[in-house]
């Protein structure tokens, strides 16, 4: 939230610097997460005025177009 925070003060200053994009994963692992994953998307939306996606698993995250891009790019996310 903080870097989020920061690049979207940027952003108002620099429109040349690109647009963000906030990747939320909702891991689950706690009754309370899907909730507080929509409250981070939330934010990162009204507050930083940035396109944000609340994803189940980062799993879903993961280029699905062949097999091995698939696996390159897990072993770049761990």
């Amino acid at each position: 939230m903080a870097l989020a925070f920061l690049y979207a003060r940027a952003l108002e200053s620099h429109k040349f610097l690109p647009n963000a994009h906030g990747f939320i994963v909702d891991h689950k692992a706690r009754p309370e997460s899907t909730e507080e994953a929509d409250w981070v998307a939330e934010q990162l939306r009204s507050k930083c005025k940035l396109h944000a996606r609340m994803h189940s698993s980062y799993k879903s995250l993961i280029c699905h177009d062949s097999r091995h891009e698939r696996v390159g790019t897990h072993r770049r996310l761990a």
